[in-house]
């Protein structure tokens, strides 16, 4: 069953971050065509809320922290009773998390190292296997499920290589390769590389074409949605009519629709949309409430989907003291 998530960060007061902040998880109900929320809990205000959903067992994993805490660690909670657990007791920085064929991965940075990669954690022993180990050069970004290939979609770069002369202060494009990498991070598939664009995000659309947003370089500001072909390593842009931006997507599995977090012609307002690439047909998706701040968007398939039955899981501020 495909799912579509949407992540978002609201100000507690309403007005300002001065009373702390909270995690919303949307889900889109595709019976009554709206969002409804699934799960709302402040957060530290240092963290990036990465967050993924167990749908069988209707258990939510997240990061977030202790007010005290300047650092992440990976939390879960029970969506039917609100039972908070605190699954890692060390100094992270989460860019991902991802719930796949009954497995929790992460895109990681741990303590004492710098950049994030790939991790598998076992929710017996609540550790992580990371990709490796003694790796703080590679850069990973760009986490996602390839479905197509039943391998993760992933973006690197060298930290090293970034900080260099040439792309400090003469290109300032760091060089990426996307490829894909096997659920035992052991085999690595080179897809494309480039050091002709700032590539900020990439998703698998059909089994041929691989989407990415770009900006000419490094936090440049406008980003533009291009497609790669992997055959040839062709790219070409990809308009939306209507859309002046697109700043994070994911496809459906039907390899023609796209949902997108965008800005519309003249507005500086992101909004989340679903587009057909073969009509050209753009829909806007509405929230209950315009949120605060749309901090990802993402797709997950699942045997079984969101359970609005028993409405949704609200924690106080006691959830992060647990």
């Amino acid at each position: 069953m495909e799912t579509l998530l949407v992540t978002v960060v609201d100000n507690i007061n309403g007005e300002n971050t001065d009373d702390g902040v909270e995690l919303v998880i949307y889900a889109y109900d595709e019976q009554s065509q709206a969002f409804r929320v699934i799960f709302k809990t402040p957060i530290g205000p240092y963290v990036y809320p990465a967050n993924t959903v167990d749908f069988e067992h209707q258990i939510v994993y997240y990061a977030s922290a202790r007010p005290d805490e300047t650092y992440d660690n990976l939390y879960s909670c029970d969506l039917k009773t609100g039972n908070v657990q605190r699954l890692t007791d060390g100094k992270n920085a989460f860019n991902d998390l991802l719930f796949v064929d009954g497995t929790l991965y992460a895109n990681v940075a741990r303590e004492f190292y710098t950049t994030c990669q790939p991790a598998r954690f076992d929710l017996d022993s609540q550790t992580f296997t990371y990709r490796n180990e003694a790796d703080d050069d590679t850069w990973h970004h760009s986490f996602s499920y390839d479905d197509y290939a039943d391998e993760f979609l992933i973006l690197t770069c060298s930290d090293a290589e970034m900080r260099t002369h040439r792309v400090a202060a003469e290109t300032h494009i760091r060089p990426k390769t996307i490829s894909l990498i096997d659920a035992t991070f052991e085999n690595v598939t080179p897809l494309f590389f480039t050091e002709d664009f700032e590539i900020c995000l990439t998703r698998r659309l059909n089994e041929n074409t691989i989407l990415m947003t770009t900006e000419p370089q490094m936090v440049s500001g406008k980003r533009t949605l291009k497609g790669l072909d992997i055959t040839s390593q062709e790219v070409e842009n990809v308009a939306i009519p209507g859309i002046q931006q697109v700043h994070m997507f994911y496809p459906s599995l039907d390899g023609n629709t796209l949902y997108f977090v965008g800005q519309a012609e003249g507005k500086t307002i992101w909004n989340v949309y679903r587009y057909a690439l073969d009509t050209q047909e753009l829909t806007q998706l509405t929230f209950p409430k315009q949120p605060d701040r749309i901090i990802d968007i993402q797709i997950t398939h699942q045997p079984c989907g969101p359970d609005f039955s028993h409405g949704c899981c609200v924690l106080e501020d006691e959830g992060l003291k647990k």
